[in-house]
C-alpha cells in the first residue's frame, strides 16, 4: 500500500484541490509565519458521526448524514471573515457539489441536493 502523503499539500491535493492551488495556500500560510516554519496542523476526521459537529482543528473530514443537506461545523478558529475550503470526499448521487458559509465561531456547508447516503467532505479553515 502506497504512504500517503500527510503533509498540508498532500492534503489538500488529496481532498481534491489542485497541486497549483494548494501551493498557493501553502505560500500564504508560510508568508505568515516569516521567521519560522508553519507549524504543524492536526487533521481531525469527525466523519464517524455524520451530522453536525465541533472541531477545533484548522482542517479536518466531516459528513452529511443520508438525508441531510447541511452540516454545521463548530469551530473556534472560524470567523466571519475566514477562507474556508472545502471539497466533497466521496460520490454521492444527489449530492454533487456543496458550497461554505463561514461565520463566527462555525461554518455551514451545504450541499446542492440532500445526500443519499453518509457523505464525507474535507475542509481547511484559513485565516
Amino acid at each position: 500500500m502506497p504512504t500517503q502523503d500527510t503533509s498540508l499539500k498532500g492534503a489538500l491535493v488529496n481532498s481534491g484541490m489542485a497541486a497549483g492551488f494548494a501551493d498557493d495556500v501553502i505560500a500564504r500560510q508560510d508568508a505568515r509565519y516569516p521567521t519560522q516554519a508553519a507549524p504543524a496542523v492536526a487533521f481531525v476526521d469527525s466523519s464517524g458521526t455524520p451530522g453536525n459537529v465541533t472541531n477545533a482543528s484548522p482542517r479536518g473530514r466531516a459528513a452529511f448524514a443520508a438525508a441531510g443537506a447541511t452540516v454545521v461545523v463548530t469551530s473556534s478558529i472560524c470567523t466571519a471573515n475566514s477562507t474556508v475550503l472545502v471539497a466533497l470526499a466521496g460520490g454521492d448521487a444527489t449530492a454533487t457539489s456543496i458550497r461554505v458559509t463561514p461565520a463566527a465561531g462555525s461554518f455551514t456547508v451545504t450541499a446542492n441536493a440532500a445526500a443519499t447516503a453518509t457523505t464525507k467532505f474535507d475542509f481547511v479553515v484559513l485565516n
